[in-house]
């Protein structure tokens, strides 16, 4: 399995509008990513609103992960930006919510023993 992280940094001045994101944009992206590259994530998380141990400021504002079957999959998410109908439709919606654009990044997913730490 293969997530992708798409991070919203938490810089001096910047907000961030869950509402907005949740209800539009973050359906806006799933739709194009169908559209433009028949492929669905097979589970999306958010985490918003993160905190940081005291004295400290939470680097973002959320993040949100979306996990695909196959890097093939992940691959599909990245090349959506090359697509250039649905990165403008996706980039002037940025504003809408945040002033900060998102850090990504992409990995693979390894399933590890909660008791031993050892990749199942």
């Amino acid at each position: 399995m293969y997530r992708i992280e798409v991070m919203y940094p938490n810089k001096p001045g910047s907000t961030f509008n869950l509402k907005h994101w949740s209800e539009v944009h973050l359906p806006m992206g799933l739709r194009l990513l169908k559209k433009h590259c028949g492929v669905s994530p097979v589970r999306v998380e958010a985490y918003p609103n993160p905190y940081a141990p005291p004295g400290m400021t939470a680097p973002y504002h959320l993040a949100n992960s979306l996990y695909f079957n196959t890097r093939e999959d992940a691959d599909a998410f990245i090349n959506l930006f090359g697509i250039e109908e649905a990165a403008r439709e996706l980039r002037a919606d940025w504003p809408n919510y945040t002033q900060s654009d998102p850090d990504v990044m992409i990995s693979e997913v390894i399933d590890c023993d909660p008791t031993t730490g050892r990749a199942r």
